[in-house]
This record gives C-alpha cells, structure tokens and sequence, in this order.
C-alpha cells in the first residue's frame, strides 16, 4: 500500500475541493437546463461560467 505524503490540512482543503467542484457541477447543469427552458439568460449562464473559471484559476497552486 502507498502511503500518503499529503499533510492532514492538505487532505481536508482536497475533500473541500472536490465537494466544491462536485457542487459547481451540478449547479452548472441546472443553469444550463433553465437555460434551455428559457427561465435563464445565456449572459446569466455565462457569467456563472467566467465565475466558476475565476475560482478555479486562484485556486491553482502557484
């Protein structure tokens, strides 16, 4: 078995991440069926999209 090199503080800010991206997921499928519902704005969608692509950008390791 492969031991983890990871410190405890790294191992919780990676199960917050992947909580967090599972949840951006999800939202993003639902803007994208009320989307095409007609209930929300391509420029409502997009924006949410420029945000998700901030969070992820300054959350990168430099």
């Amino acid at each position: 078995m492969v031991q983890s090199k990871l410190t405890d503080g790294e191992k919780s800010q990676l199960d917050w991440w992947a909580i967090r991206h599972k949840t951006n997921c999800i939202d993003l499928l639902k803007y994208i069926s009320m989307y095409f519902e007609g209930v929300y704005s391509k420029e409502l969608m997009m924006a949410r999209i420029k945000d998700y692509e901030r969070e992820y950008i300054e959350a990168k390791p430099e």
